[in-house]
């Protein structure tokens, strides 16, 4: 499914929206974790701009999930969104949120930590 909603969202982005304000979003509420996961990743794939706004939600939920992998795939999804707009991911506070992260009980996710990804060059200022 991931592969099509992304081929959906670059050729026709009002598709992607319908898709987007119901399927996966529902998917974050699975038991399973895998699922919770592949949702956020899907929601982080879809990159039409009009959907930004309905990933917060499902990501923040992701974000605090008790799950690392679904924690860490979020992680990514925060960096995805700050890719496509930098203004939501800081206005919703999921800077704040991934810098939490770095004490985070899981390796995996410290190791997405900002102070692991910047790049070498942000490190030094």
């Amino acid at each position: 499914m991931c592969p099509a909603l992304t081929l959906c969202s670059a050729t026709a982005p009002y598709l992607a929206e319908l898709t987007a304000t119901s399927l996966p979003s529902q998917d974050t509420e699975d038991p399973n974790p895998l699922i919770r996961a592949l949702s956020i990743r899907t929601m982080g794939c879809l990159r039409a701009e009009k959907i930004l706004d309905y990933i917060a939600d499902p990501l923040r939920k992701c974000l605090r999930d008790e799950n690392p992998y679904v924690r860490k795939t979020a992680a990514l999804g925060v960096m995805k969104l700050y890719d496509m707009k930098p203004s939501l991911a800081i206005d919703n506070g999921f800077i704040e949120m991934l810098q939490e992260m770095v004490t985070d009980s899981n390796p995996m996710v410290r190791l997405l930590s900002p102070s692991r990804t910047a790049s070498p060059s942000a490190r030094r200022s």
